[in-house]
């Protein structure tokens, strides 16, 4: 069996990242934009519209096993786009 996983990074692959961790890779679509979202508002401590006001600055996949699953992670590197410029 594989896991999907979905790392999202906000600035830095430092940071403490927003994790799912999904049995079927097309349920990282449901509900998915709201949680990141919300992450992202909390993080940054302003409102955020993923979809006009974030960029991706990098993405890794890499792939592991454990005993019991093949686990397959995609890594997003994503930074706010200033809105005063």
């Amino acid at each position: 069996m594989t896991l999907h996983r979905l790392e999202v990074y906000l600035d830095s692959y430092n940071s403490e990242p927003f994790v799912r961790e999904y049995d079927d890779k097309t349920a990282l679509s449901r509900g998915f934009d709201s949680m990141l979202e919300h992450w992202i508002q909390q993080t940054a401590g302003r409102r955020v519209d993923i979809t006009t006001d974030l960029r991706v600055q990098d993405i890794r996949q890499q792939a592991a096993s454990s005993i019991q699953n093949l686990i397959s992670a995609t890594c997003l590197r994503v930074k706010l786009i200033d809105p005063t410029s």
